[in-house]
Formats: C-alpha cells, sequence, structure tokens
C-alpha cells in the first residue's frame, strides 16, 4: 500500500519537484540566530579581507599627489633661496676680494715694522744718541746716496715672500718704493751680501692698487696732526720720519685708504747700531 503510494506522488510531481524535495531533505536546519550569526560573520569577514589588501597595495593616487606637491614645494623653496643667496654674495665679490687684498698689505707692512730691528741714531764722535726707531729715511746705498729718499726698516729674518738665488739671508733692509702706475713694492737685500753697496736691491711688488702715500706728522705740543706729500726738515735740513703714512688704495670700482704707523714703536731689542 505504502509503496503504491509513493508510486503514485511520484507519478504525479515533475523532476525539478523531486530535485527540490532531495535538497530539502539533505539541508540542515539551523536556529534563526545561527543564521544571522554566519551571516554578519561572512560579512565582516569580506570586509576585513578588502581592508587589509588596500594597505598591502601602498599609497592611493591622492596620497602620491600631494606628496609630490609638498616635495616639489620644498624644492622649489630652497632653490630661490639659494639663487637668491648667490645673488647677494656675488654682488658684493670684487669688494670684499678687494679688501681682503688691501687688508692682507696693510697688515704685512705692519707686522714687519713692528718687528724690524731698532736703529739708534748717533751723532758726532761723542756718540750722543738720538731717536730710536724701527724705520728712518734714506737712499739707496748703489747710488751714492743722490738718489730718491726711501723709508726703509730692517729685519733679522728674510720674509717667506722675498725669492732669494740660494739660501735665504738675514738682515735684510726693504725700503717702501710707491710708483703711480706699479703701486707699492718692496726694495730689499742683505747687509751680509757682498754687493750690497754696489748692486741695486732686488724688487718685490706687493700690491699694484696703491698710491702716493700721504705723510702724517705729529705735534705733541700743540697736539695736533699734520700731512704733507714730502718729508718734513728738520732744523739741519733733514729729513724727518714721519709718525704715520696714509696709504691710498684704488680700484677701477673702489677707493679706500690704510694707515701704518712707523714711530712710538714700544716693544724690541736694540740689535743694530748705525752711526751716521
Amino acid at each position: 500500500m505504502v509503496n503504491r503510494r509513493i508510486d503514485k506522488e511520484d507519478q504525479g510531481s515533475t523532476p525539478g519537484d523531486r530535485e527540490r524535495s532531495c535538497l530539502l531533505q539533505s539541508r540542515p536546519v539551523r536556529k534563526d540566530g545561527e543564521g544571522r550569526r554566519a551571516a554578519s560573520d561572512g560579512v565582516t569577514a569580506g570586509f576585513s579581507g578588502n581592508s587589509g589588501k588596500s594597505r598591502s597595495d601602498g599609497f592611493t593616487l591622492i596620497e602620491t599627489l600631494l606628496a609630490l606637491f609638498l616635495a616639489a614645494t620644498v624644492l622649489v623653496s630652497v632653490n630661490m633661496f639659494v639663487f637668491s643667496m648667490g645673488e647677494l654674495w656675488g654682488r658684493g665679490g670684487d669688494d670684499r676680494l678687494f679688501d681682503r687684498h688691501v687688508n692682507g698689505v696693510t697688515r704685512f707692512l705692519q707686522n714687519n715694522i713692528n718687528h724690524a730691528t731698532v736703529r739708534m741714531r748717533t751723532d758726532g764722535e761723542n756718540g750722543a744718541q738720538g731717536n730710536l726707531s724701527a724705520a728712518y729715511v734714506t737712499t739707496l746705498p748703489y747710488d751714492g746716496g743722490m738718489g730718491d729718499l726711501y723709508i726703509a726698516f730692517e729685519l733679522m729674518e728674510s720674509p717667506g715672500i722675498f725669492l732669494w738665488p740660494e739660501n735665504p739671508l738675514p738682515f735684510v733692509v726693504c725700503y717702501l718704493e710707491f710708483s703711480a702706475e706699479d703701486g707699492l713694492a718692496l726694495l730689499w737685500h742683505s747687509r751680509l751680501e757682498q754687493g750690497f753697496e754696489d748692486d741695486p736691491p732686488r724688487r718685490t711688488l706687493l700690491t699694484p692698487f696703491a698710491r702716493e702715500p700721504v705723510y702724517q706728522y705729529y705735534d705733541p705740543e700743540s697736539e695736533t696732526w699734520s700731512e704733507r706729500s714730502d718729508f718734513e726738515l728738520d732744523d739741519e735740513g733733514e729729513e724727518i720720519l714721519p709718525d704715520r703714512i696714509r696709504i691710498p688704495f684704488v680700484s677701477e670700482k673702489r677707493e679706500t685708504e690704510r694707515i701704518i704707523t712707523l714711530s712710538g714703536r714700544k716693544r724690541g731689542v736694540l740689535s743694530s747700531v748705525i752711526r751716521q
């Protein structure tokens, strides 16, 4: 009887109905709470998987464009700063080089005069002492004292800028030579050379920018300074060493001046006595 009823149901059902019935019989029965929980777990897993994938892929397009924009802004700012500083520095480059050259020449002269041997002048047979000075006014020895006047000073050791034919010699006599065409030069030779009084001294150019100096004399009675273009004479008609010389330095774009102190030496050792 049962078999016969089932056959009748089977005869009245279609293949699709039989398939659905089989699926319903094989599908496990779950409660409503478990189904909702499983569905929510699947949705959460899907979102977490997408988020991890996006982070592993790198920056987004907007973030990349923003980073490029910030980097370009920083580079442009740095370039503008460097170019502006270079332009400002380059404008005064010639003036700074000129000032450094003038300061170097002035410092070289002042240091060598300060370290020159003290010259003590004595007059007469009794050896009466005159003024002590590191510099003095004289003529070149080889021309018999009939030539131009020079401010001279003597050094125990030769400066490094002097080029000797052989080993450097001590007791070097230096003469300041000013020329409107050549500038300022040093004439020099050693007292130990055989041709000291017969041969002309060697010449070393210090600067082509120097011009004729101005001699400054100080009057202690009136406490005033006076300037001359030539040497002042004493009562006997001999040249007096100026207290200072003011040296103009002239270039194409700039003019300046420096002062060299000649007298009033406060340090040094008396190393030579020259009788006149």
